[in-house]
């Protein structure tokens, strides 16, 4: 649910040699490898390689959520506020009377609010009590056209979840 913790990490890599033989299908090939890698080359014998990574946060650390990614987070509307209101419906079989429990729920807890901090939990509203601007409204009825069925109901809103907390 924080696809903004993936960050781009590069590595060396030792670089192929390839023979001058068929120009046909090596020759693509090659012309393929030189795009996909042609970020930098470090010398003759190695040659940088990007890969996305996901850096899992711990569970204390402060959302790196910005507004770059509102637009994600109204395309998937309902993947972020279903699975909260199921958390909320569940949040109270928490065992936090346990000294070996506790650490675990409170962990669980506070992974959840980074998740939904309040810059999240704001787009969403917006979306959801319709006071988003025009972008963002037909993103999320775009989302409603592609999910169609698997929707919950349109009139659903956050603020329901309180009466099962």
């Amino acid at each position: 649910l924080e696809p903004w913790n993936y960050v781009m990490k590069r590595r060396a890599v030792a670089a192929t040699r390839s023979g001058s033989g068929n120009v046909g299908s090596n020759g693509a090939h090659r012309a393929g490898e030189f795009l996909r890698n042609a970020a930098a080359t470090v010398s003759s014998h190695h040659r940088v390689e990007y890969y996305p990574s996901y850096v899992l946060p711990k569970p204390t650390s402060p959302s790196t959520f910005t507004s770059q990614w509102e637009a994600y987070v109204v395309s998937n509307a309902h993947f972020y506020t279903v699975p909260l209101a199921i958390f909320l419906k569940r949040a109270r079989e928490l065992d936090f009377s346990s000294n070996v429990e506790y650490p675990r729920s409170l962990a669980l807890i506070q992974r959840v609010l980074r998740i939904y901090s309040k810059p999240v939990v704001n787009v969403l509203n917006s979306v959801l009590n319709q006071r988003a601007d025009v972008l963002s409204t037909s993103l999320f009825a775009r989302h409603g056209s592609n999910m169609r069925a698997f929707c919950p109901p349109n009139a659903w809103k956050l603020v329901e979840c309180q009466l099962d907390v």
